[in-house]
């Protein structure tokens, strides 16, 4: 295992003390305080401490100094030529924090006490380490033991967490990874490096357009390789948003999405695939939701490729928000709650999750009008029963009601296991009997064509 250092530096002091067995006091602290040589600068005045730092000679990592009184003239001179260090003032005031009030790092001790200076240094030295530890979780992003397994051999650096905020090495680019492997660490949970990952999001880009450069594209071969790209979005957007990496990653997958949709998809053929879809629910379902909805849209004469690609590009980002497949499977809010299987807090995900995706949607450079809209409405319904905002009919754009629809079609062999697709038709009628959304389920339903 590699661990990643903590980097440090040899403290250097200057200690402010007028009364001679203080400075020796402090020395003493110091002296305990740190494991490592330290480098230290005694002065007797304030005065003296500041016309020192005010030469530039020296630079200090931590000014410890006494002051009586509550004037702070001199004390705010201290902090201009002494920056943004870490400080201690001695001081027999009550209260001091609500008196010597500075922007920066200070704490209080009481002169002569040497058990007052050492809490103060503590307290330093735990602010720094929460703060190292901030830093250093900033340059990794955490990931899901899923995506780990869709990429085997790994092509990328796996690291852990570890309590005191350290990071250690695991796996290596180029090792295999088990089932056994992911839920050994899984509890530590996986980080990648965000630089690593960046790379890996270019590589992954590279390989879905190569994909659809392919002159027989085959229909597992994008599932596959569209659920990796989902994979990897879907981890990364929560933590840095719709950075350009996963940008290019969902334009390059709707534009192999669409390639194996054509400009004349047959719906037979997808309804025969909805009675089989396997494997990762969010992945399989939004490749065939895209194929799906476009369907539909062509056999309506909405069958622009600008309408395809919105479309596509919403089946792609609607769930986007989105990590856990269970919460994903949920097409009712009420349901969802009436089951007394989720947390509050999955449950606030599940309800704003249409709003979230369509939050990263807008993050798209040059995304195609009315996709953040159909992302934002997918869950609505026309009476008004859906989420998260619980519009009816009449607020919902065409495009979004056909999306929908396309949806409950999508799901009607889960909640209806032993009925025909062709009885989505005759079993959702009533629920579709409103505004857009009556029109374009009676076109659909009285083109023969369909089945």
């Amino acid at each position: 295992m590699e661990t990643i250092p903590k980097t440090a530096e040899n403290p250097r002091v200057l200690v402010v003390f007028k009364d001679p067995g203080h400075r020796l006091l402090a020395h003493e602290v110091l002296k305990k305080h740190f494991s490592t040589p330290f480098q230290e600068t005694l002065v007797s005045s304030l005065q003296e401490a500041i016309e020192l730092l005010e030469e530039g000679s020296k630079s200090f990592s931590l000014i410890i100094f006494e002051h009586s009184g509550t004037s702070q003239a001199l004390i705010r001179l201290l902090v201009q030529f002494g920056g943004q260090v870490d400080y201690i003032l001695c001081t027999k005031e009550e209260s001091p924090s609500s008196i010597f009030k500075f922007d920066v790092p200070m704490e209080f001790a009481t002169p002569g006490n040497d058990s007052s200076i050492q809490a103060a240094l503590k307290k330093i030295e735990i602010s720094k380490d929460k703060k190292n530890t901030t830093n250093l979780a900033l340059d990794y992003v955490g990931v899901r033991g899923d995506i780990l397994s869709s990429m085997n051999p790994l092509r990328i650096d796996v690291y852990i967490k570890m309590q005191d905020g350290r990071f250690i090495k695991v796996y290596k680019n180029g090792d295999a990874i088990s089932k056994a492997d992911i839920e050994k660490y899984r509890s530590s949970g996986f980080f990648l490096k965000k630089s690593e990952y960046d790379d890996l999001l270019t590589a992954q880009v590279k390989k879905v357009e190569a994909l659809t450069e392919e002159e027989n594209l085959s229909d597992e071969k994008v599932k596959e390789t569209v659920h990796e790209s989902q994979e990897m979005i879907r981890d990364i957007v929560g933590e840095m948003g719709f950075t350009p990496e996963a940008q290019n990653i969902a334009r390059a997958s709707v534009a192999m999405t669409m390639k194996l949709i054509g400009s004349r998809p047959r719906l037979s053929a997808i309804f025969q695939e909805l009675k089989s879809i396997e494997g990762t629910y969010v992945s399989s379902h939004s490749v065939v939701l895209g194929k799906l909805a476009c369907a539909l849209a062509y056999r309506l004469g909405w069958s622009s490729a600008s309408t395809f690609l919105k479309l596509s590009m919403a089946a792609f980002l609607h769930d986007i928000a989105l990590k856990d497949d269970n919460l994903a499977r949920e097409t009712s809010y009420k349901n969802a709650v009436a089951k007394q299987r989720y947390s509050q807090e999955d449950l606030k995900i599940l309800r704003f999750h249409p709003a979230k995706a369509a939050e990263y949607t807008r993050q798209f450079n040059e995304v195609p009008s009315d996709v953040d809209q159909i992302v934002a409405q997918h869950h609505e319904r026309p009476d008004g029963s859906g989420f998260p905002r619980g519009m009816t009919a009449q607020f919902i754009s065409p495009l979004s009601a056909l999306f929908i629809i396309a949806h409950e079609m999508m799901e009607f062999p889960t909640i209806f296991p032993d009925l025909p697709i062709e009885k989505f038709f005759e079993v959702r009628e009533h629920d579709f009997n409103a505004g857009q959304f009556r029109k374009i389920f009676a076109a659909i339903k009285n083109d023969t064509k369909l089945i």
